[in-house]
Formats: structure tokens, sequence, C-alpha cells
């Protein structure tokens, strides 16, 4: 399952690799240098998204302007990444 999320300048797909839950980042829009390709997505404002269905409702009750905070996996580095929703 394939997510555009333009409010966040990034394209997520969720999917099992490896046996490992969350969403990934699949394609950033230029300029947006919060995230890498294949980041994974594992909560929104400290909720945890193992599905596109929890991320998709997680993300749809925000408004443009409010500010949001991923939890992301990178490599092998924990991240928070904070943005303002466009």
């Amino acid at each position: 399952v394939m997510i555009i999320e333009p409010a966040m300048g990034i394209k997520v797909s969720y999917g099992s690799l490896n046996r490992v839950t969350g969403l990934y980042v699949t394609d950033i829009a230029d300029g947006n240098n919060n995230f890498k390709k294949y980041d994974r997505i594992v909560a929104v404002n400290g909720k945890a998204v193992n599905s596109s269905v929890e991320y998709t409702k997680a993300i749809s009750s925000l408004k443009s302007g409010e500010s949001v905070t991923l939890s992301v996996k990178r490599d092998r580095s924990d991240l928070e990444i904070k943005i303002t929703l466009k």
C-alpha cells in the first residue's frame, strides 16, 4: 500500500521487510531534508503505527499548520522528527 503525503513532502509504503513493521519512506520531495529513503515511521505523536490504516487515521486528524512528531528508525538510530504540516 502506497500513501502519498504531500503535507509532509513524502510518500510512504506499508510493508513487512524482514518481519519489521512500520511505514517506509519511499519517495521524498525536493528540498525535504527531514527524511531519507527507507526511513521507517513507527509512531505519530507517540502513538505506534503498524499499518497504513493506523497511519492514515493518525495523520488525517491533523490540520494544515499543526506540528506532528514522527518516531523514525533510520539505520540503527531512533529519531524524533518534528514537522509542521503544509
